[in-house]
């Protein structure tokens, strides 16, 4: 496995089949996929989304992690990353995650985050099983509802 921190422009068309099967998987299937390619590609191009890739040993795309970095509103004397979306193909799952994880946050903290945080679906547990033997602890509950 390789894994890199990309830019999204230049992965697009890569990730976006990738994309598909991750929605079919955990999506809100209440709500069309539908990413605002321009608006995240600009947000790539100014350093805020941060994309990390794992590709096997034949460069294809197999998995994916995105965080937004930035300063802290709250505590803006702190650079955070907020994980935004990450996927790991079915058929490579196991290590290549955590390892891909652990990549991510070596390239998080080289970007200044002192922090890290993901948000886990409550029907799809595995992720938060994963970041509490990484030493992951839960800091808070989301919660959703369709009000339009």
């Amino acid at each position: 496995m390789r894994y890199a921190r990309e830019n999204l422009a230049d992965i697009q068309a890569e990730i976006e089949p990738l994309l598909a099967r991750h929605y079919a998987e955990l999506g809100q299937q209440d709500m069309a996929l539908d990413p605002d390619w321009p608006r995240l590609i600009a947000l790539d191009a100014a350093r805020v989304l941060v994309t990390y890739t794992a590709r096997d040993d034949k460069r294809r795309l197999v998995g994916y992690a995105g965080f937004f970095v930035q300063p802290h509103l709250h505590y803006r004397h702190s650079v955070t990353a907020v994980n935004d979306v990450i996927w790991m193909a079915p058929e490579c799952r196991g290590g290549v995650g955590v390892r891909l994880l652990r990549f991510a946050e070596i390239g998080l903290s080289a970007l200044g985050a002192e922090k890290v945080y993901y948000h886990v679906k409550v029907d799809h547990p595995a992720l938060g099983k994963i970041l509490s033997r990484m030493g992951y602890t839960q800091a808070e509950a989301m919660f959703s509802r369709r009000i339009g």
